[in-house]
């Protein structure tokens, strides 16, 4: 995949679906443990950090390698956060993916400015809503006023029903909710029940 996106060519086009409809970007989801991190081989059990890089990378829509930005006034290179700036001019981007079980698989680049250490689901959506790389990954989204369980993203179902279930960084499937804490570094993956 990093060498399709080198080549600016999408790896979801009709040449590299199977007949079941699956993507390289589905193999590479299917390999995320919980907690984020990425198995290799296809049949292991334990993140590998090499797989773990790479296949982010590639999920991105990255080619191999990314140039760092050189920072300006004297700052530091590069150093981790754990949680989203408090500062609205600070963006951070998050992995999102749709999968309404019809379409091909909507992965996307998300950035948004919570100005809170972690924010919501709700708030990712509605970030995805007004801009996201690729554009148009959710287009709209529903939910219910009471649970805030998601009732319908993208149109899908076509009548809304609290169908959605949600999975971060690999971890086990949970009826999707609006209300649920996102924290910086998350994947966030949907999936129509």
């Amino acid at each position: 995949m990093s060498g399709l996106n080198a080549c600016a060519i999408n790896p979801q086009e009709a040449g590299f679906t199977t007949k079941e409809k699956k993507t390289p970007m589905d193999f590479l989801i299917s390999q995320q443990l919980t907690g984020g991190g990425f198995r290799y081989p296809a049949s292991g059990s334990t993140i590998n950090e090499y797989s773990s890089q790479d296949a982010t990378r590639a999920l991105a829509g990255a080619g191999f390698t990314v140039t760092p930005p050189v920072p300006t006034g004297g700052l530091e290179q590069w150093f981790a956060e754990s949680n989203f700036s408090t500062s609205k001019s600070v963006k951070s981007p998050l992995a999102l993916i749709i999968d309404n079980g019809t379409t091909t698989l909507k992965v996307c680049s998300v950035s948004l400015a919570p100005e809170e250490a972690t924010t919501t689901l709700e708030v990712v959506l509605k970030a995805a809503e007004a801009g996201s790389t690729p554009k148009e990954c959710v287009t709209s989204h529903k939910s219910e006023s009471v649970t805030k369980t998601i009732t319908q993203i993208n149109g899908f179902p076509s009548t809304p029903a609290p169908e959605w279930e949600l999975s971060i960084d690999g971890g086990g499937e949970e009826q999707a909710k609006t209300s649920k804490v996102i924290h910086l570094g998350d994947t966030i993956y949907l999936r129509l029940a």
